[in-house]
């Protein structure tokens, strides 16, 4: 099992410009942070990673320990052997990108990459140590003189697995099996134009009356609405996904002669948010009842 989480980079909860989820950016000696930017990466997965380095030496990181639960202190001497994906787009060769392990302990790397515009898979192996607190997976941008200055490099997927070698076959994430579907549906037509809120407890005016609770850290990526009827001619219904009461950027309309609709992105809702759908009628809709359904992604 791959141990990386969102390893193909197919979430982005807070956005295009912000780190995948799951994932997070540092950058050494307490320098200014690297930019991170969505890249579309149709041949090895659904993203990549655009990491530019600013003043100071940039990592894209996550936790194995945390992402995992692990007790290291029971994988001690245990050989973790890991590979990213790097397209190196350097603008000179005092940079450079590679991937590295910590455990606090001790720190392994892969080779560095230096090939200027060239793709390379970077490989390494890491034995946990005594002691270790820490797994940290890093795909890093690095110049050799420590300078000032910024250089981009693209991660295109990450992986990491118990064992001296990569599988012949992995999967390049950890969440596929924890989809889910959240449900939402009005009990009755419902009779006024304007605002109202469906959930789990049916439709009302009163978003607190039937808002339901998120019951774990997730990813909400499409919504699909249904309605008993057609909106009408020039008529629409406009729903919106609300976590604590404020939009998110997830919305469909359903409008004229159609009954169904469907929207797509990416957004995080941790978990006990409150969780509802707001629908706008038009002032001469068909009054009638709703279905919404969110399909979402488990995440630690």
């Amino acid at each position: 099992m791959n141990l990386v989480f969102n390893g193909n980079f197919r979430l982005w909860g807070e956005g295009t410009t912000t780190v995948p989820t799951g994932w997070y950016v540092a950058a050494a000696g307490g320098g200014t942070l690297p930019s991170i930017l969505q890249q579309s990466n149709g041949q090895y997965g659904d993203y990549s990673v655009k990491v530019t380095r600013n003043n100071a030496n940039a990592f894209l990181a996550q936790d194995l320990k945390v992402i995992n639960n692990f007790d290291l202190a029971q994988m001690v001497g245990q050989v973790v052997t890991y590979a990213v994906m790097i397209k190196w787009t350097a603008p000179n060769n005092d940079t450079f990108a590679n991937a590295t392990m910590s455990d606090a302990i001790y720190e392994s790397h892969t080779e560095m990459h230096r090939g200027f515009g060239e793709t390379r898979l970077c490989i390494g192996r890491h034995i946990i140590q005594s002691g270790a607190s820490q797994l940290i997976l890093n795909a890093t941008v690095k110049r050799s003189d420590q300078g000032s200055g910024t250089a981009d490099a693209e991660v295109i997927w990450a992986g990491a697995w118990l064992g001296d070698q990569m599988p012949w076959y992995w999967e390049p994430n950890q969440f596929d099996n924890n989809d889910a579907a959240l449900l939402a549906a009005s009990m009755a037509d419902q009779t006024s134009t304007g605002t109202f809120f469906i959930g789990s407890a049916g439709a009302d005016a009163q978003e607190d009356f039937v808002s339901f609770v998120m019951p774990y850290n997730g990813v909400i990526t499409d919504m699909r609405a249904r309605s008993g009827a057609t909106p009408g001619t020039g008529e629409t219904f406009v729903y919106t996904l609300r976590s604590n009461g404020t939009d998110k950027a997830l919305t469909c309309t359903t409008s004229g002669a159609s009954q169904s609709s469907s929207g797509s992105n990416h957004v995080y809702v941790p978990a006990s948010n409150n969780v509802s759908i707001k629908c706008v009628a038009s002032s001469g809709a068909t009054a009638t009842r709703h279905r919404v359904s969110l399909s979402v992604a488990r995440v630690p």
